[in-house]
């Protein structure tokens, strides 16, 4: 659009909904694109659209540390080229102690919110909202202050930040705040560019403490991430243990290096850090000695362990889920995490090997069973109907057959019925294996 004036209802061109030709807010303004110096926006039908960058205003990535202070809301809108990779974006603070400050990124049409410190790790805001990171008790009140009105705004030139002579009013929540009881020290975010076209990103600083905020940042141009070797992720470390190491993940270092894994590491599925790892233990090699798995929250490593196998297996009863330790006798094939198995002294039941053991053990374990789920395990039970009415206790029995009975009240039933299978409304009582 020529230069002209317009109206919002919002407070900045960010924050509005629509642009008006008049001041009364009648008249919507005409299709097409609108700028404040610092953001572009589309308007189509009295609807603006999502914020982007004017590429021709972006400045190249690999900025080094830019610092600032002082009240603002700070832009950085950066040309991160056309190769593909991880873009990390590096704040940095002042310590022990630090005002707050507000940042996130817009690339692609996705705000990016998220990162880990290497003093807390994982931090985070609210979806679609710049998160505040800092020290808690330096909280000039970003909440109970709110909205913030005539907040300068100031644009990076390539080398510094100087001032644009436009205002933003900003409004903070409670969800946005994720403070911490010291300096986070440094805060970095992955930004993935997976699309050579899309070239543009931009990053949004807010600080509201007066003078004594202050702050570095950097843009890194994208780069791929360091590989490492780990198994697939398990719901518990004796899963991950149990896994062969026979992927490859990737890594941005926060506390580790070389491709060693620290505590806080932000850790991924792919080169350009699109897809970070779900939450899970994973075994691997490349981990501080002597820890060979590691567990993952949200992307970030947040606690190491040891591997430990023992000669012996912990197993669980079907049918109540009693556990013992158990040594395999000599001749039968060994079992892995999850089979099922039979011992010596309990002919008609199975067991389930859920994990290594290095105790000691009270049953042998003689031959793998053919069974591949409890539910398929026949096991008596015993119900005593002690209220004043009739219940009915309905099962499959072990030659599969659907069983209804009605037990009167005073009376007790003793029956054998198939693991799971079983619907009552009094307790039924597990009592031992039954033949099938």
């Amino acid at each position: 659009m020529p230069s002209s004036v317009y109206y919002l209802d919002g407070p900045s061109l960010a924050s509005s909904t629509s642009a008006y030709d008049d001041p009364g807010l009648n008249s919507v303004a005409p299709n097409g694109f609108y700028s404040d110096g610092v953001i572009v926006r589309e308007l189509i039908d009295g609807v603006f659209q999502p914020q982007s960058t004017c590429p021709s205003c972006a400045l190249p990535c690999n900025t080094g540390l830019v610092a600032a202070s002082g009240d603002g809301v700070w832009y950085m809108d950066m040309d991160l080229g056309s190769s593909t990779g991880a873009v990390v974006v590096t704040l940095d603070f002042p310590t022990p102690n630090a005002f707050p400050v507000g940042i996130q990124v817009l690339y692609d049409g996705t705000i990016y919110n998220s990162g880990s410190s290497p003093i807390y790790g994982y931090l985070a805001g609210t979806s679609g909202l710049p998160v505040f990171l800092g020290t808690q008790s330096y909280d000039c009140g970003l909440v109970v202050n709110s909205p913030w009105s005539g907040i300068p705004v100031k644009k990076y030139d390539g080398a510094t930040f100087s001032v644009s002579g436009l205002t933003e009013t900003v409004n903070v929540v409670n969800t946005q705040l994720d403070l911490t009881l010291a300096s986070p020290a440094f805060f970095y975010m992955i930004i993935p560019k997976t699309n050579p076209a899309i070239t543009t990103a931009q990053v949004k600083l807010i600080t509201l403490c007066g003078a004594p905020s202050s702050f570095s940042v950097e843009v890194e141009c994208p780069s791929s991430l360091v590989p490492f070797d780990s198994s697939q992720g398990g719901a518990s470390a004796f899963e991950a243990c149990e896994s062969s190491v026979s992927w490859t993940y990737y890594v941005f270092h926060v506390n580790g290096s070389a491709g060693t894994l620290g505590l806080w590491d932000m850790v991924f599925a792919d080169i350009n850090g699109a897809n970070p790892l779900p939450d899970g233990y994973y075994q691997s090699p490349d981990l501080p000695a002597p820890n060979t798995w590691f567990q993952v929250v949200n992307g970030v490593v947040v606690q190491f362990g040891e591997c430990i196998y023992g000669a012996n297996y912990l197993i669980k009863r079907c049918g109540d889920d009693e556990e013992f330790i158990a040594e395999l006798q000599l001749g039968v094939p060994t079992p892995s995490i999850g089979d099922f198995v039979e011992v010596s002294s309990q002919p008609f039941c199975v067991f389930q090997v859920i994990a290594y053991s290095s105790g000691t053990p009270d049953k042998v374990i003689t031959g793998t069973s053919a069974v591949t789920d409890c539910n398929q395990v026949c096991f008596s039970y015993n119900v005593i109907n002690n209220t004043p009415e009739t219940h009915n206790i309905s099962y499959v029995d072990c030659s599969s057959t659907p069983v209804s009975y009605n037990l009167p009240p005073g009376y007790a039933y003793s029956f054998c019925a198939l693991v799971g299978s079983i619907s009552s409304s009094i307790p039924v009582t597990a009592v031992g294996c039954c033949a099938p």
